[in-house]
């Protein structure tokens, strides 16, 4: 996935739209892959299954780097798309 992504963000700024274009990558879930002894999702509360990424991507529109500590919601997602794009 993350090859995808890279390759989503050059082809973006290699025909000049990376500046005109919110890219907004997130997940309904994590997976676990052993780490409390559990494959998958659905069946406990550890961190890699419910702690997911929630990256906005918009160079020139926001701040680089600007890591968010509060707990957010999916569905705060659409409002914050639309206040970015005004």
């Amino acid at each position: 996935m993350d090859r995808l992504i890279g390759q989503l963000l050059t082809t973006l700024n290699r025909l000049d739209l990376e500046k005109n274009t919110l890219v907004v990558l997130t997940s309904d879930h994590g997976e676990g892959f052993l780490e409390h002894g559990v494959i998958g999702h659905g069946n406990t509360l550890y961190d890699e299954e419910i702690k997911v990424p929630l990256i906005f991507y918009a160079p020139g529109r926001l701040p680089e780097n600007l890591k968010v500590d509060s707990q957010v919601r999916l569905i705060d997602i659409s409002p914050t798309i639309l206040d970015l794009l005004d």
